[in-house]
């Protein structure tokens, strides 16, 4: 968690960095979640 602390500790910008990297690990879990829903569906309906 070494970039974590450098986030923190570098300013403003950091938090720019950190809001916008959390919004990418949001989206990468959405995508992960709807690509599962889907492969689930598929196995229900034959």
């Amino acid at each position: 968690m070494d970039w974590f602390s450098q986030l923190l500790s570098g300013g403003h910008t950091s938090y720019v960095g950190a809001a916008f990297g959390i919004t990418a690990v949001l989206i990468a879990v959405e995508l992960v979640a709807l690509r599962l829903r889907f492969k689930a569906a598929r196995v229900d309906r034959p």
